[in-house]
């Protein structure tokens, strides 16, 4: 009675583990696993929209990171510089093996197309072969068509793999100014660059004092200074500069004209450094704008990337929920198979307290564990 007992119980515990194993059986991407019950149609759905979710993403953030691989060597020198690279390996390869499945699918496509388009001509049996013989050909085309595009497809994920990977740069050279692309600020081909060079050389003058006056400025002065000694030899002869009237007059008027002169070459110094720094600035700017310019794509790319990440991240949420569901069902599986036995036969109470729980119960009888006696 007590083996009979103990063997119904290591049977209750086969039936309660069989129940929790259909009730949370199926593979991480909801295929089918070998012995395991199938989950759920919606859950399975749920599972493949996920992993397709994770694969877009993943495409899409190697898009942006190869586009800006693309982009670095060119953005370097418009910065001036020239990057010593040495390439990726495997990446020449993979690219020349993408064009070729492209290649391939295309020419493919196209015969289909050539080849549906084609009108039979003939009659009886001879055009019933035609016509045979290029259904035979459509099935075939098809058939190649299915493979072309899954080698496509591993070409498509090996060389985003491969140009998601950076050249490695190892150096940089500078880059002659005139070999610099002449929008960028630092080309001598640029004319703001060229304006820029000019108002820093005026400046540079005038910060020496070799900058030459205003024309206007100067004969205002000289035709004062006429005027100032035609009066004085009126009044004190050719011999004004020696009297003392006349030399003060004339001290005065050069100390005048100095003053108005470095007033003038001031206000040169004070305009043409507000002139550099508005135009030293433009050209930052502007140089600025056209690297965000040369980024936009990859970045979008990128943030949609980063948006596909909380899609996904929602959707594991979402799926945590429904496994947790799937666990609750899993215990009250164990539950129920347990009242269900011990209703059957009231012995098996004793049994069930004997194994412990359910889901060890036949370890329990394995390890030698006495059951009560009657």
């Amino acid at each position: 009675m007590v083996g009979a007992a103990v063997a119904a119980g290591v049977a209750v515990a086969a039936t309660a583990a069989s129940a929790a194993m259909q009730a949370s059986a199926g593979g991480a991407d909801g295929s089918e696993v070998a012995g395991a019950a199938v989950p759920p149609l919606y859950e399975r759905l749920f599972n493949r929209e996920l992993r397709d979710t994770i694969d877009t993403q993943k495409s899409v953030i190697e898009e942006a990171i190869g586009q800006g691989n693309l982009l670095a060597p060119e953005l370097y020198r418009f910065l001036g510089y020239e990057p010593i690279v040495e390439e990726t390996p495997g990446r020449a390869e993979a690219l020349a093996g993408l064009d070729a499945a492209r290649s391939k699918v295309n020419e493919i496509d196209q015969e289909l197309a050539d080849l549906k388009g084609q009108k039979i001509t003939g009659k009886g049996k001879a055009k019933a072969q035609a016509q045979k013989a290029k259904q035979k050909r459509i099935k075939e085309l098809q058939k190649a068509r299915t493979n072309a595009q899954k080698s496509l497809t591993i070409a498509e994920r090996q060389a985003g793999q491969v140009t998601a990977q950076p050249n490695r740069i190892t150096g940089f050279r500078r880059l002659p100014a005139d070999q610099i692309d002449p929008r960028s600020p630092f080309s001598a081909l640029n004319p703001s660059r060229q304006a820029l060079d000019l108002e820093n050389e005026a400046l540079l003058r005038a910060l020496k004092g070799e900058e030459p006056l205003d024309p206007t400025l100067k004969n205002a002065f000289d035709e004062k200074e006429a005027i100032l000694r035609e009066k004085l030899l009126r009044q004190f002869g050719p011999d004004y500069e020696a009297s003392t009237i006349g030399s003060d007059a004339l001290r005065n008027f050069e100390r005048e004209r100095g003053e108005a002169f470095s007033q003038y070459n001031r206000e040169v110094i004070g305009q043409y450094d507000q002139m550099s720094l508005n135009r030293e600035k433009g050209l930052s700017d502007l140089g600025g704008a056209h690297l965000e310019q040369a980024t936009y794509i990859p970045k979008f790319l990128a943030s949609q990337g980063l948006a596909l990440g909380d899609v996904i991240r929602n959707q594991n949420n979402y799926a945590n929920t429904m496994l947790q569901a799937r666990g609750l069902k899993v215990d009250a599986a164990k539950s129920k198979a347990a009242i269900e036995a011990n209703n059957q036969d009231p012995g098996m109470a004793a049994v069930s307290s004997a194994l412990g729980a359910i889901g060890s119960g036949a370890g329990s009888v394995a390890m030698g564990y006495a059951t009560p006696t009657a």
